[in-house]
């Protein structure tokens, strides 16, 4: 496995703010750029981009429990934005072509990833009471 500071270049002080997000969202971006030419700029359709996104990439952001971190509204912003890049890289959508955020989730039917992670946090919580 690589280091830590070849996947995330961040100073010490923001890691040991929230290094399980970090490090989550530097390994996922890591995984996302390794498929960028094979599948996501390629003539696959738009539903199996999605199929690999969903069983690949999204298993890596939560593997080791997010039901089990302590999430805050800045780390909720920053997996959205994540989840975002990562679907507007799916559909070939640039910074320039100023397309809504709503728009894009609809287009693609995907939920927000904190709202997958919240529902995964309350089943949790069902086991444990």
């Amino acid at each position: 496995m690589k280091s830590l500071s070849t996947l995330a270049p961040w100073s010490t002080q923001q890691l040991k703010a929230h290094p399980i997000s970090h490090v989550r969202n530097a390994i996922t971006r890591v995984a996302m750029q390794n498929l960028d030419n094979q599948i996501w700029k390629s003539r696959i359709a738009i539903s199996t981009k999605l199929e690999l996104y969903n069983t690949c990439i999204l298993p890596i952001f939560q593997y080791g429990g997010p039901e089990c971190w302590a999430v805050t509204k800045r780390d909720v912003l920053k997996i959205d934005a994540l989840d975002q890049r990562c679907l507007q890289k799916q559909l070939g959508i640039k910074w320039y072509h100023h397309v809504w955020n709503d728009e894009l989730r609809w287009t693609t039917g995907q939920p927000h990833l904190s709202v997958n992670m919240q529902a995964q946090h309350f089943s949790l919580f069902g086991h444990i009471v």
